[in-house]
């Protein structure tokens, strides 16, 4: 643990000298009690989740979480925030680009970082309008597993770092349609488009739980560098 502490300071040391970007990290609540509810909370399973989402989360920076006002996903961000001591604020589904212009604004300039919980019909429009492009489609039902790390100077332009945590769902993430890997291993595709400058993509395929591979925050300072010359 020191020695990934020791390295995630010194990639904070070495990104130090870039433009201000915003890091967003976003998931879709976990998974949720059903029945004829129009407002269900978590599941056993669902807070195992949130708790694993605490957990991957303990040593990355945040400066604040956002949730609707779900139950479902205020309790899959909840363990998250009280951890860490912030104060977990609330905006509602349909004002995604207002609220992530408002983040722009009052964190970009510090080199903030902001957990988004969303659901299935809303992750995919926060990742489009930062990247830039219809690239990402809503999530299936039945997958909670998703969690994306993205970071930009401006919207549009945004790099996004793909993984999944805790239980895996039933089937590799809706989002994206990569390459099927031949086995489940740490990485399915890192790319970067010819002519361009830094990976703006790379999506990483994890066991977790008992996993031998590295944490996520690993992976994700990695990253951070990785998509920001300097």
């Amino acid at each position: 643990m020191l020695m990934i502490i020791l390295f995630f300071s010194l990639l904070s040391n070495t990104c130090s000298g870039q433009d201000h970007n915003l890091t967003i990290i976003l998931v879709r609540h976990a998974e949720k009690a059903m029945g004829n509810s129009t407002d269900p909370p978590l599941t056993e399973e669902g807070k195992i989740r949130a708790a694993e989402l605490a957990a991957i989360l303990r040593y990355v920076p945040l400066d604040a979480v956002f949730s609707t006002p779900y139950i479902r996903t205020r309790e899959t961000v909840r363990p998250t925030a009280e951890e860490k001591g912030i104060k977990l604020e609330y905006y509602n589904p349909g004002n995604e680009k207002e609220l992530l212009v408002r983040l722009f604004e009052r964190y970009r300039s510090k080199n903030g970082c902001v957990l988004i919980a969303g659901h299935s019909n809303t992750i995919h429009l926060f990742l489009n309008f930062l990247v830039g492009e219809d690239r990402f489609i809503p999530i299936k039902e039945d997958i909670y597993d998703n969690i994306f790390f993205v970071s930009a100077s401006v919207p549009g332009k945004a790099g996004v770092l793909h993984l999944r945590y805790g239980q895996h769902s039933s089937s590799l993430p809706s989002s994206l349609h990569p390459h099927s890997p031949s086995r489940h291993s740490q990485c399915v595709r890192t790319g970067r488009r010819p002519g361009q400058g830094p990976s703006s993509e790379i999506f990483i395929f994890l066991k977790t739980g008992k996993s031998k591979f590295l944490p996520v925050e690993f992976y994700f300072r990695v990253w951070y560098c990785l998509t920001h010359e300097f």
